[in-house]
């Protein structure tokens, strides 16, 4: 027994490694990417290009648990990785072509891909009783490597002329990491297959009895649009009220600060004293009422931008940690198919996020955008007043 605890805080200890370096990308790209891709296609047209890449995420996640029943699930994870690398490097070398558009697509599945994968892998490591705290620091390792990158990438952007080129070079260092990581250390090469198939019908059933796992997604569903749209528009946004890379570098790296202080202590909270229900409820109305004040806002100010988009990712980061210690409270390692249909929710929300909020945008402003989002926001915390807590474990 302790021989395969020690092993598992190795392998925590890895994944959480691999996480910094996927995190370091991640944060190189997402604030960039809306802006490189509107200088291939009008900003309008943005959106429809992320809708397409979530099409085809959403369509790979519900097969994905098939992959990791015949290859393993670090192989699953190894070969997603593999493809944001790939597709970043095609982006860096074709930066000034509109083939990039295709690479940037491939880029975004692999993106989307990979974390679903890396989900079901630390799970198989994480137990019950620490479910907040291995969550809690998986993502303050996650969000460090995130919150540093902004201000490197939007300072290259405005400094070299082939800033986006470099951007997408160094991204696709970062990748590679977690790649050598996994060749070397994680060897399993098949996931035990069950030995019936499971009824489609049955399963389905059993997601819709299972009424706390339908609200902690519709939790979940209301922070990926938040994303979704944050990632899309906001970039965009702040270049048109008259901000300039640099200080949108700034802006980011403090908005993302939340996510580094509070969620390691959250998850520990959670397991210990308070259960996820409240805070849930709490930090999805502070993002619902800090996305409506954006639209108000429309003056290149630094800190009031600070100030606001940092109290928005408070309310995220609340709701990121609770999201996830609740879930995976409910769930154990060999319930892949609940993992993936939980992980359809990123899929899910660019889907509905980018063709709802491209017609909008086809007929009103970008600011109209934050107020319907803070809108939806605020009615989708309703059901979870009905949420079952969990109880704290002791």
């Amino acid at each position: 027994m302790l021989k395969k605890e020690k092993k598992s805080k190795k392998k925590l200890a890895l994944i959480n490694s691999m996480t910094l370096m996927l995190g370091l990308q991640l944060g190189l790209v997402s604030f960039i990417l809306s802006t490189f891709l509107g200088k291939q296609v009008s900003e309008k047209g943005v959106g429809w290009l992320f809708l397409l890449a979530y099409l085809i995420s959403f369509y790979i996640l519900i097969k994905v648990h098939f992959l990791i029943k015949k290859y393993g699930k670090s192989q699953t994870f190894f070969m997603f990785v593999a493809v944001r690398w790939i597709s970043l490097i095609g982006m860096g070398a074709f930066w000034f072509h509109p083939v990039s558009i295709v690479f940037a697509v491939f880029s975004l599945v692999g993106n989307a891909m990979l974390w679903s994968t890396l989900d079901v892998l630390l799970e198989e490591y994480s137990d019950n009783g620490t479910t907040g705290k291995t969550r809690g620091l998986f993502l303050v390792v996650l969000n460090t490597g995130f919150l540093v990158a902004p201000f490197i990438s939007t300072s290259l952007i405005q400094n070299y002329k082939n800033g986006f080129q470099l951007v997408f070079y160094l991204a696709s260092f970062f990748a590679l990491i977690p790649m050598l990581i996994l060749a070397v250390f994680f060897s399993e090469r098949k996931y035990i297959q069950q030995k019936k198939k499971r009824n489609k019908l049955f399963f389905w059933k059993e997601v819709f009895n299972r009424k706390d796992i339908l609200r902690i997604y519709l939790a979940s569903f209301l922070l990926d649009l938040f994303y979704s749209v944050m990632v899309v528009y906001m970039p965009i946004y702040l270049l048109d009220v008259g901000l300039f890379w640099g200080e949108m570098g700034k802006i980011f790296t403090v908005m993302l600060i939340p996510f580094v202080l509070i969620q390691y202590p959250l998850g520990i909270i959670a397991d210990k004293k308070t259960g996820e229900k409240e805070w849930l409820i709490l930090a999805l109305l502070l993002m619902a009422l800090s996305t409506t004040c954006i639209g108000f806002i429309d003056v290149p100010q630094v800190g009031l931008w600070m100030m606001l988009l940092f109290l928005t990712r408070v309310g995220a980061a609340m709701v990121e940690v609770m999201r996830d210690t609740y879930f995976y409270k409910q769930v154990g390692p060999k319930e892949i198919e609940i993992m993936d249909f939980f992980r359809t929710t990123k899929s899910i929300s660019y889907i509905f996020g980018m063709s709802f909020f491209s017609i909008i945008l086809f007929f009103s402003n970008i600011e109209s955008i934050f107020f319907v989002l803070g809108g939806i926001i605020l009615l989708g915390t309703i059901p979870l007043f009905w949420l079952k807590d969990t109880d704290a474990f002791s």
